[in-house]
């Protein structure tokens, strides 16, 4: 108990400190890995969705469901991996769920049907989804206070750079080696890196904020005139991650029914991500100048319009870059500005709870969203209505950031 307390100590005189010192580096290194497989792992399924319908005879909307069952149990994952961290421990708890996202994405290798396919994606969804708010909240309070928002940046950041390696690896591995061996390959680095994560991560410095609302409970979010920064922070997030869910999971399966090979879909479908790995980034950075809910006023229409335009330049080549890499770091951009929100919104002692419910709610919206997709896709809507109507969700995110921004002053509360 003394070893902790001392070690405590030292955390807490580091994240004082104004130096990125070693412990910084290791701690971010670390949420990167883990983020960068948790997109990797729960990525790949769209990528593998054209190949598993052709191997198993199925309509092209049937996967719809495992979209939908996926983000449903990142969803659960999300608000009970915040519970989890805040009462049992962030290390042991993101330690434990990585190990088992791992273990779930080989396990879907064996898979012999759809109903089989829901369950494993659903149950690697709720591990997955467990992870990241975890972690975000490990940076938010053990980061050093100067280099904070930098260490969000960075980690966000690899949530689309795991889907795009997903996309890589698809379009060099799918053809020869089949869609199961990449369900191997996307799984066994996430078990390999749980025992080194639990291991090199830093002892918890206690927190020296505190709330007079049980921090395991949702309601500590409506607590101390949050309540309207929580609800325009989720009705963005919930719009957002509408458009963003279709399009991460139908580009690949929409690029093949319109006639482009599998290969060719799937980098145009990792190039959307790769731009999002630009769109975190820069908009990360951006975040630290200027007032994030205002700058997502900007690049909420701005991803909208770009996404409304992807139906009707399928077959256009330049054009098609040009929409996929605009909407690709707009909506990833966007996300990353929410999940930047949800880090300073809330006071350490309900930090984790209050990102993995903000990343929770959001999720709904990635729920519907590839549902929607694969009703519609089913009705056989034109591409160039499908996107346009999936991309207005844009302009409602747009109206919750303006109201967020309007209600706030530097996120001041205004109750």
């Amino acid at each position: 108990m003394a070893h902790e307390l001392r070690d405590a100590a030292i955390v807490g005189r580091e994240v004082a400190s104004t130096h990125f010192s070693r412990r910084d580096a290791r701690l971010v290194i670390l949420a990167i890995g883990v983020v960068l497989l948790d997109g990797l792992a729960f990525s790949i399924m769209n990528y593998l969705a054209p190949a598993i319908t052709r191997d198993w005879l199925l309509a092209p909307t049937t996967l719809g469901s495992t979209f939908g069952v996926a983000m449903a149990g990142w969803a659960i994952g999300s608000a009970l991996g915040g519970v989890a961290g805040d009462r049992f421990g962030r290390r042991a708890t993101v330690a434990v769920l990585l190990a088992i996202f791992g273990l779930l994405t080989c396990a879907t290798a064996s898979a012999a049907s759809v109903p089989l396919l829901l369950m494993l994606r659903f149950a690697t969804g709720v591990a997955a989804g467990g992870t990241t708010p975890i972690v975000l909240a490990l940076l938010s309070v053990h980061g050093t206070q100067r280099w904070r928002p930098a260490m969000i940046t960075a980690a966000i950041v690899a949530v689309p750079l795991g889907g795009a390696i997903a996309g890589l690896l698809s379009a060099l591995f799918l053809a020869d080696a089949g869609w199961r061996v990449l369900f191997i390959l996307s799984g066994v680095p996430a078990i390999l890196f749980a025992p080194l994560l639990f291991r090199l991560l830093a002892p918890e410095a206690g927190s020296a904020t505190h709330s007079s609302v049980d921090p395991g409970h949702p309601r500590a979010l409506f607590a101390q005139g949050y309540r309207a920064n929580t609800l325009s922070l989720w009705l963005m997030g919930v719009m957002n991650m509408f458009l963003f869910g279709f399009l991460i999971s139908w580009l690949p399966t929409l690029f093949t029914l319109a006639g482009l090979d599998a290969r060719s879909a799937s980098l145009y479908a990792s190039l959307f991500e790769l731009s999002g790995v630009a769109g975190c980034a820069i908009v990360g950075t951006m975040a630290l100048r200027w007032e994030p809910a205002r700058m997502l006023l900007v690049i909420f229409p701005l991803g909208g319009v770009a996404a409304a335009l992807i139906g009707s330049t399928i077959h256009v080549g330049s054009a098609l870059l040009l929409c996929l890499i605009v909407a690709g770091f707009c909506t990833n951009g966007a996300a990353m500005g929410g999940n930047y929100l949800a880090t300073i919104l809330y006071p350490p002692s309900v930090r984790s709870i209050g990102i993995g419910w903000a990343m929770a709610i959001g999720r709904i919206g990635a729920i519907i969203g590839p549902v929607a997709g694969g009703v519609l896709v089913g009705w056989h809507v034109p591409p160039a209505l499908l996107f346009t109507l999936f991309a207005m969700t844009a302009f409602v995110a747009a109206l919750a950031s303006w109201y967020l921004a309007r209600c706030n002053r530097r996120l001041r509360s205004c109750a």
